[in-house]
């Protein structure tokens, strides 16, 4: 017998701290909720380096309920996050057609070609640009940033493209390049392992 879901609309705000993930906790909702935002606004702002203390957001969610206990978070209807001052709006739409997807209040598409970043809630460990090297002790310049992340931790591709490179060298460790549109290339490097999926075209 299939049980009814009792949904409920909930408005919920809060301010950042420490962390999306955190002021979430703090406001009393579960951690899934922050996995839900960041997902919205990672064309957007990327939640490893962007946000600041002060940073606010709000969110329109259903919340599903059975026999009165909270079970899961439904669609979020309409979010905003605040950033460094600057106001990120989205909205839930459905066309004629029945597709669904999120958008900003002008009718652009949340979704760009490149994300932000291709790792949510990470911590930085070494930024793009002059840098003191960290096994040879002189400055050179880092073409790229660093994140620390758990062995294992999925990483995803900032764009569709295709596998131009993958293997193995000493300087990158385990490595991938990837082809995208436009003649752009991404490169991730000092991988645990390869998905065994991966293959170069494709």
């Amino acid at each position: 017998v299939t049980i009814p879901y009792f949904i409920k609309k909930e408005i919920i705000s809060g301010e950042i701290q420490f962390s999306l993930f955190e002021s979430i906790l703090r406001s009393g909702e579960k951690p899934e909720l922050a996995d839900i935002l960041a997902s919205l606004f990672e064309y957007d702002i990327d939640f490893n380096r962007d946000i600041r203390k002060k940073d606010t957001f709000s969110v329109i969610v259903e919340k599903r309920f059975l026999k009165g206990k909270f079970i899961t978070y439904g669609p979020v209807l309409a979010a905003e996050f605040v950033n460094k001052g600057k106001a990120v709006q989205v909205i839930r739409y459905t066309d004629a057609e029945g597709k669904t997807s999120y958008y900003h209040p002008d009718g652009r598409s949340v979704k760009k070609m490149f994300l932000r970043c291709p790792l949510p809630f990470m911590r930085v460990t070494s930024r793009y640009g002059s840098r003191r090297h960290p096994i040879m002790g002189f400055s050179s310049r880092h073409n790229g940033v660093d994140f620390g992340a758990p062995v294992g931790t999925k990483v995803r591709a900032t764009a569709s493209g295709i596998v131009s490179y993958h293997g193995y060298s000493k300087g990158r460790g385990r490595y991938i390049i990837i082809r995208h549109p436009n003649r752009y290339h991404s490169h991730y490097y000092h991988l645990s392992r390869f998905s065994k999926t991966i293959r170069r075209g494709i």
